[in-house]
Formats: structure tokens, C-alpha cells, sequence
């Protein structure tokens, strides 16, 4: 089946069925996943995505630069970053197209796959449509890749699987072809690759060896013809080491916190336990926490069964290399994760099997054809035979897939299935507390929060969310409390003191509010949010100029929130900076065209600087933005006045007293505009009616005492 290289590879005869099977491959993947479009962002979703500033714009880029640990699963991955701002300019923070754009991935992934088996089969061979169908179709729907369509950060996995086996398809049809666009195209799609995650790294090695084994006699051949193909892939290893240069993705990854040997172990059990979801998907879990303190005797039977496998495959290469490379394929695309670079949050992850899979799934599919050929003789029994056991796996494999859809309706569902099979898990029980908190169910969230403090009970971020839940509830003791202990277990944790801060000041302890959030600020000084507070809490007490100056930095800090610049307007007017002022509030309504305030308070400004027809557009602006602002309407009534406009300003006067009938400004300069037309008598009304309201309201009772005067 895999035995001649001398052949015209190029030459893959097309039939009605093999020009009907992608279509079929895309039917059945859109039923499979019929049910996971609607669902909530879970567990890595929320700070990647859904609480990520760098996603909510297209341009400027911010998505390509590296961001704080807080989002650093989207570090160093500029592709994956791009198609999350593209969702979220096309659909906001609606899930549904952002499950749709992972199910459309998985399903390129799949007849790319499809694409791969078929070419690399010999194009002779009546079974290689239909082996390579089979191969796409239970890949497709197995539900060990599940994880990858509905947890939606993970299509970091699929896209670089994807662009992994373009970058194979396109080197496969370079090589068939002897064109070179495929080889550039084979190159392009590395660059993708490692742009979307680091696991593509391996596709030269991967291509080099499939080339060697399926399309050349010899390594000095390969050289020989394609030594510049392969040259090129030095362009995208390059980028890798552009994007994880500065460390994108802090402690979580390197040996740092676990040692050589203790991953080792644990990637034993992992990758025997990836073999057997292959065959029996359950159960699938979401997290399976970070690697476990284990021996070698722990482990016996997990490290001798790899270890045979991967010389099984040593000696594959040497005597079946064409029946091998499957096998090497499935430890290729595991050794990033599983040797070469600790992944030290988690000893497993299903996500991480996603492609290489396909490796025991071909070779599995191999041996049953030709055991079924071998039993049955070739012909129609064994197409018969081998289609009827397909669509059998594939309708329980596609079951499985419906069900587990179905578990990530939501991050409660999804955590309370972990925490079945797996009781003592600390993260599905901090997983479901965070769940049960956005849900309001705050007594439960405590509840879980507690019991993951009694396996794990130095861990910071369940202190800090607990210090949350009594915020919310103002039990600001309880809440200083906690913040004290995470701040305590963790001394840079930035968000930890603001919190602390804000609980102080709650209860007027303002010194120590003070002190945290410094403290915040110097742990991080680009930390907006406390600058916004410090800001606040400084103009209260008087102190503008300090105020001014966090102020101003939180609105450089967040240039598309309006009401950082609206505060930092506000403090530029209290110190008399009106020329910045004007600038601040000019930014805030440009953010938010409807800001009311802010266009009235622009007004205000503009008229310090003497510019007194942008002060009445401003005014305009304000009115149109809110139809019942009596103060603009009392402002633009104001500067009317000055220019002489009377009959203008009193109607906007009387606009303005119609809005609120207690505005005794307003009456006031109503009364003076009517005496200055000569109607006494209503101007006197004017000054009485606001007296009445304010009887010591100067202006008023001195226009009356004049207008009373023989």
C-alpha cells in the first residue's frame, strides 16, 4: 500500500466519491457540533478573552505586542490573538461566533487531514479515498478533540495544527509537482503555524521525514533537490524565537517548578492515558491539575509500555519506515509538551493529543483493512465490511462528541463533571467557586473556595476572590481580611492591594488605603485602575495636583475609556490647567459622542480659554446628547445673552426652567433677560419665584430691590 516512490505521485485519480468526501466530511462535522454553539466563556476564556483590552480593537495592533501574566495564554501567538479581535469586532464578546470560528478551524484541520492521507496513500490504491475518509471522519468526530471547538482559547491548538498540515500538504504537492509555490506556500504556512503556537516547530523535522520515507530514496537526494525548501524553514524557526524571547509565558512553562525526571514520570502516565481515550473517550476532563510527586515504581508499567512504543517506532524507521512514521508522527507533535518544553500547569491536557492522533488512528485503520482483507479476500465484502465498522465507530465516537458538547454548555457543568471524577481536584473546585460567584450564588462559591483551601491552603488567588465575595457583600472586615492574606502570599500582587485599598477606604481608614494603593502603583506602575482610584481618592482630600497627576495617567493608560478622561478633565479644571483640560474631555466624547456631561463640562473649559462659540457647540452638543440637560440649556441660554441673541436666550432659559422648575440660576437670568426687553412685570415673577425657592440667593434679590427702586 505504501511501497513505491517511483510511481507519479502527482497523478491522484479523482472519483465521483472522492470528489463528493469533503463535502460528507463537512455535513457530518456540522451535526456532531450542532449543539456547541451556545455556551459562556470558561476558565482561561475569561482573562484571555473576555477581560483582554488587547482584543478590542483590530488597530492599532495591540494584539501582536505581549501582555501582562494576566493574559499571557495569548502571548507570543499573534495569529490566534488576530482571529479573537476579529471576532470580537465582528460579534463582541458573543460566544457563539467565537465557537463557530473553532468548529470551522477544526473542520479545515480534518480535510486537510483528509488531504494528507489520501496524497500520501498510493494513488493506485482502490482503498486510499476510502481509508483516507475514515481517517478524517472518526478524527473528525472523535470527542478527545472536543475541547478544542468549545474551550475557546484552544483554538491556539487547532490553528496550529492546521497550518501544521498545510505546511505538510504543501510540501507533499511541492515535491509531487515540482512547483515551487507549493514550497513557498508549505513555508508560509510554518510562519502561520508558530504564530499560533509553539508546537509547530517540529513541522520541518515532521516534513523532512515524511519526504524520506513516502518520496525519496536517500537524505543526500532530499539535499540534493530541495536543500533550499528547507533552508527556508529557518525563516519561521526565527520568528519562534522572536516571539518567545522575552519569556511570554512566565513560570508556566520550563523546569523551573518541576524537575526533569518528575515531568518524565508523569508524561508517561499522560501519554498512556492519551492512548486509551483514543479507544474509550471517557472520561474527559478539563483540567487535570499540575504533575504529581510520583516514582518510578509508580509508574512502572506507563514508562516500559512508552518506552517500547517509541522503539518499536526507532525500529519501524529502520525496517517499515512507510508503516512507522505514523507512530513517530504521534511522539513528534507530543515532544514540545511533553519533553522538549514542561507545560508545568497541567501533567495533561487532551488538547495537547489533538493532531498527533492522527498518527495511531491511520495505523490502526491500516491494520483493520488489512485484516479484513486477509479474512475476506479484496472486493466488495471488504468495502462493505470495513464501511460498516466506520460508520458504527463513528456514530458512538459522534455520540460521545454530542454528550461532551453538552458539558461545556456552561463553566458549571463543565467543572461539576471534573470534579466527579476527579473529587481532590484543587482547580475544578476553585473552577466551580468562580463559576457559582458569576452566578451569584455566593454561599456555594464560599462553600468551594473553602475546600480548595483545605488540599492547597497558601493558595492567593482563592483568598483574593473570597476578599471579592465579602466586598460585594460590604463585610469589609472579612473582606480586608482575605486581601491581607493574598497580598501577604503574594507581596506584587497588584490587584490584590488596590482591592485592599478600596476595602480600607470603605471603612475610612485612609491612611492604610493610601499606602496599598502606592503599593499597587509600585508593584505596577502602568496599573490604571489604581491610578483611577488613588486619583479619586486624592481630589476628595484636596490634595489636585497629585490627584491631576494619577488622574491623567489613568487616561493615557486607557485611551478608549471615556471616563478616565472625563476624571482626568475634571482635575485639570480643578487646578486650573483649562487648556488640558479641554484636551481631556475633547477625548471623552470623541470615545462616547453621547457624553452629556462631559460635552457640558468641555463647554465650561472652553469658555476659560475665551473660546466662546466652541463653548456653545460644546452646550449643542450636550442638549442634543441628553433633551432634558437643563444645564446646557441654561449655559447656551448664558452665552446667547453675552452676544446680544436675547430673544434666543430667553427661550433657552425658559427651556431650562421647564426641565427643572427649581433651577434658580436660571430664574434669575430669565428675570434680568425680560427686563431687558421691558417686560417688567415678568421678570419680577421671575426673581419672586426664585426667592421663593432660595431666599438668600443674591443676584435675584438684588435684581428685584433694583427693579423695585422708585
Amino acid at each position: 500500500m505504501l511501497d513505491s516512490k517511483e510511481k507519479n505521485q502527482s497523478q491522484v485519480r479523482s472519483t465521483p466519491y472522492s470528489r463528493y468526501a469533503p463535502l460528507l466530511l463537512l455535513v457530518v462535522s456540522c451535526i456532531v457540533y450542532a449543539n456547541s454553539l451556545d455556551g459562556e466563556f470558561i476558565y482561561d476564556d475569561i482573562h484571555s478573552i473576555s477581560t483582554n483590552p488587547d482584543l478590542r480593537r483590530l488597530w492599532p495592533p495591540d494584539w501582536m505586542l505581549p501582555t501582562d501574566d494576566v493574559h499571557e495564554t495569548v502571548n507570543s501567538r499573534p495569529v490566534a490573538s488576530f482571529t479573537l479581535a476579529l471576532n470580537y469586532a465582528i460579534g463582541g464578546l458573543e460566544v457563539p461566533g467565537y465557537r463557530l470560528f473553532n468548529l470551522a478551524v477544526h473542520i479545515f484541520c480534518g480535510l486537510a487531514l483528509y488531504g494528507v492521507v489520501r496524497r500520501t496513500l498510493h494513488p493506485d490504491h482502490a482503498a486510499a479515498v476510502g481509508l483516507a475518509f475514515s481517517c478524517a471522519l472518526l478524527w473528525l468526530v472523535h470527542p478527545l478533540h472536543s475541547q478544542c471547538v468549545n474551550y475557546i482559547i484552544q483554538r491556539r491548538e487547532s490553528l496550529a495544527s492546521l497550518f501544521y498540515l498545510l505546511a505538510l500538504y504543501g510540501a507533499i504537492r511541492g515535491i509531487d509537482s515540482r512547483r515551487r509555490a507549493w514550497y513557498i506556500a508549505s513555508i508560509l504556512f510554518c510562519a502561520l503555524g508558530v504564530a499560533s503556537k509553539e508546537i509547530v516547530v517540529t513541522a520541518p523535522f515532521a516534513i523532512a521525514l515524511y519526504d524520506r520515507v513516502y518520496r525519496s530514496d536517500s537524505w543526500s537526494q532530499i539535499w540534493r533537490e530541495r536543500r533550499y525548501y528547507y533552508l527556508g524553514f529557518g525563516a519561521p524557526l526565527l520568528l519562534l524565537v522572536f516571539f518567545i524571547w522575552g519569556d511570554p509565558h512566565g513560570d508556566s512553562v520550563g523546569f523551573e517548578r518541576v524537575g526533569v525526571w518528575q515531568y518524565a514520570l508523569n508524561q508517561c502516565v499522560a501519554i498512556t492515558h492519551y492512548l486509551r481515550l483514543m479507544v474509550w473517550p471517557y472520561p474527559l476532563l478539563l483540567d487535570y491539575g499540575p504533575p504529581k510527586a510520583l516514582t518510578l515504581l509508580d509508574v512502572a508499567w506507563q514508562a516500559l509500555l512508552v518506552i517500547a512504543l517509541l522503539l518499536c517506532c526507532g525500529w519501524g524507521l529502520v525496517r517499515y519506515p512507510r508503516l512507522a512514521y505514523p507512530g513517530v508522527w504521534f511522539f513528534v507533535l507530543l515532544a514540545p509538551s511533553s519533553s522538549v518544553v514542561p507545560i508545568v500547569e497541567e501533567w495533561a491536557a487532551e488538547r495537547r493529543v489533538y493532531l498527533a492522533s492522527a498518527g495511531p488512528l491511520i495505523l490502526v485503520l491500516l491494520a483493520a483493512y488489512h485484516g479484513l482483507v486477509n479474512v475476506l479476500g479484496a472486493g466488495k465484502r471488504v468495502v462493505l465490511t470495513g464501511s460498516g465498522l466506520v460508520l458504527c465507530t463513528g456514530l458512538a465516537l459522534g455520540a460521545g462528541t454530542l454528550d461532551r458538547n453538552r458539558d461545556y454548555r456552561s463553566a458549571l457543568t463543565v467543572w461539576e463533571k471534573d470534579l466527579a471524577v476527579r473529587p481532590d481536584n484543587i482547580r475544578a473546585l476553585r473552577g466551580l467557586a468562580f463559576a457559582h460567584e458569576v452566578a451569584g450564588n455566593t454561599d456555594t462559591a464560599i462553600d468551594f473556595y473553602q475546600r480548595s483551601l483545605q488540599y492547597e491552603p497558601n493558595e492567593p488567588g482563592v483568598y483574593f476572590n473570597l476578599g471579592l465575595i465579602y466586598a460585594r457583600r460590604s463585610d469589609w472586615d472579612a473582606a480586608i481580611e482575605h486581601y491581607r492574606r493574598a497580598v501577604h502570599l503574594v507581596p506584587h500582587m497588584a490587584q490584590g492591594h488596590n482591592n485592599l485599598a478600596l476595602a480600607y477606604k470603605e471603612i475610612g481608614r485612609l491612611a492604610e488605603a493610601l499606602a496599598h494603593f502606592r503599593r499597587a502603583i509600585e508593584v505596577k506602575p502602568d496599573y490604571a485602575i489604581a491610578h483611577k482610584n488613588i486619583g479619586s481618592m486624592l481630589g476628595v482630600r484636596g490634595e489636585m495636583d497629585t490627584a491631576a497627576h494619577h488622574l491623567v495617567t489613568a487616561a493615557r493608560l486607557q485611551p478608549d475609556d471615556k471616563d478616565a478622561h472625563f476624571a482626568a478633565g475634571n482635575a485639570l479644571r480643578a487646578i486650573g490647567q483649562w487648556q488640558e483640560a479641554v484636551q481631556s474631555y475633547r477625548q471623552a466624547v470623541a470615545i462616547d459622542p453621547g457624553f452629556a456631561v462631559a460635552h457640558l463640562n468641555l463647554g465650561v473649559s472652553l469658555e476659560m480659554v475665551r473660546d466662546a462659540d466652541a463653548a456653545l457647540a460644546a452646550y449643542e452638543a450636550a442638549l442634543e446628547a441628553q433633551a432634558d440637560f437643563a444645564g446646557a440649556a441654561f449655559n447656551i441660554g448664558r452665552l446667547l445673552e453675552d452676544k446680544g441673541r436675547v430673544d434666543e436666550a430667553i427661550t433657552r432659559y425658559e427651556r431650562a426652567v421647564e426641565l427643572n422648575p427649581n433651577f434658580v440660576e436660571a430664574l434669575s437670568n430669565l428675570g434680568l433677560a425680560y427686563q431687558h426687553k421691558g417686560q417688567v412685570d415678568a421678570a419680577l415673577a421671575c426673581y419672586r419665584r426664585a426667592l421663593a425657592i432660595r431666599p438668600d440667593y443674591v443676584p435675584a434679590r438684588t435684581n428685584l430691590e433694583l427693579l423695585l427702586r422708585p
